[in-house]
């Protein structure tokens, strides 16, 4: 199965314009890899985390999921539910996964190397702005690091709060992409991950209708099932 695309789904505060814009019913039809919270606005084709207290916190929603991609944990593969596939990640990156995803820093990165793993030509992430403390602060006084901040019933240990991105430079960990062929698009002009080209909202749909899709979601589910597992078998 060829996929020529993948829209991955983050949790940043920039995702708001697309709301505004009908983002949700856009990528319907399209194959799209939701992060963390993200299950909680749109019915991705698979959901994606390498946070263990996210897992403690969601685990009884995630094991309702259609598809979940994860980081291998002990407790995880113990309570084996059927829709997670468990990946053990390493720090240096291979385009092969033969030691692991690259990597559980991030989910983002997690996220991006499974994309590239299934040879799809271009992905486009959304909501990955490497928020800082410059950023625009709510009435809280916080920094609107998430687009559901708002959302009490959301909030975690990482919402308002920039400590780990004022501290390392995006470029660090996504350098390790530039020499791969496929096109990776920064849906946001205002993110600090320079390490892409940044379209508006505006021009990326237009690149989803200049280019139509309707992917069969069962079908890719079990396409990456199929993949990685036999990833695991190697």
């Amino acid at each position: 199965m060829k996929i020529e695309r993948v829209i991955l789904i983050g949790g940043g505060n920039s995702i708001r314009e697309g709301l505004s814009k009908g983002l949700w019913t856009k990528l319907v039809g399209e194959f799209s890899i939701g992060l963390n919270s993200n299950y909680h606005h749109f019915n991705s084709t698979a959901l994606a985390f390498v946070d263990q207290p996210f897992y403690k916190k969601n685990k009884e929603n995630l094991s309702k999921l259609p598809l979940v991609l994860c980081k291998a944990r002990n407790e995880i593969i113990i309570e084996k539910y059927p829709n997670f596939i468990h990946l053990p990640v390493t720090g240096k990156y291979d385009n092969t996964l033969q030691k692991g995803v690259y990597s559980s820093i991030l989910v983002g990165l997690f996220a991006i190397t499974i994309a590239i793993y299934l040879k799809v030509d271009e992905i486009f992430i959304l909501g990955f702005d490497w928020s800082l403390k410059t950023d625009k602060k709510g009435e809280d006084g916080k920094i609107i690091t998430h687009y559901y901040q708002e959302n009490k019933k959301l909030k975690h240990r990482g919402t308002g709060k920039t400590s780990f991105y004022d501290t390392w430079k995006p470029e660090k960990y996504f350098k390790v992409y530039l020499n791969e062929p496929v096109k990776i698009y920064n849906v946001s002009l205002n993110s600090h991950i320079n390490s892409f080209p940044k379209i508006s909202y505006d021009e990326f749909f237009k690149k989803l209708e200049t280019n139509p899709v309707n992917y069969n979601q069962d079908e890719i589910r079990v396409f990456i099932k199929e993949q990685l597992t036999k990833l695991r078998k190697k």
